[in-house]
């Protein structure tokens, strides 16, 4: 009897956590992580673009926190999303994200990117692309970059109402 009971908990969860997926899918649209050289970043396929950088902390054993705007009474995650490569040799390398990938979001208050290049990457950035939303928006486009990484993880929170 314990035992049936345990298998149908694990089995509706294992639903949900479908389901929740599948919603995160939907409302946020991204690239595969790209590696970029001289012809193929978005900056030199929109050179008009500008960002808005995200803050950035970088910690001793080599993840970074990017962040922009911050949490407020009511707010909740609206989404995460996570992604990751390995590459032969170090590569720069660049993810495209848009939220929300169909019709209008939530108002968004703070996104955070965790991201975890090798030890031997040179640098990395994150910011919206200017124009196309961000905190206190519904909408937004971000650019993430790492320059001379072999690894590269990633995992992005949209909190907002």
């Amino acid at each position: 009897m314990a035992r049936l009971l345990l298998t149908n908990v694990a089995i509706a969860g294992i639903l949900w956590i479908g389901v929740i997926l599948s919603v995160n899918c939907i409302e946020l649209e991204y690239t595969d992580i790209t590696v970029i050289g001289k012809n193929n970043s978005y900056q030199t396929l929109n050179p008009q673009a500008t960002f808005d950088l995200f803050d950035k902390i970088r910690h001793v054993k080599g993840n970074i926190i990017f962040s922009k705007g911050k949490r407020i009474t009511g707010d909740q995650l609206i989404l995460n999303h996570l992604d990751s490569e390995q590459f032969s040799k170090p590569e720069d390398i660049e993810v495209f994200l848009r939220y929300p990938s169909g019709s209008d979001g939530k108002i968004i208050t703070l996104v955070e990117v965790l991201a975890d290049p090798d030890t031997t990457s040179k640098d990395a950035n994150t910011g919206f692309i200017k124009g196309t939303g961000g905190i206190n928006n519904k909408t937004f486009e971000l650019l993430v970059q790492c320059k001379y990484t072999a690894n590269f993880a990633y995992e992005i929170f949209i909190y907002g109402y």
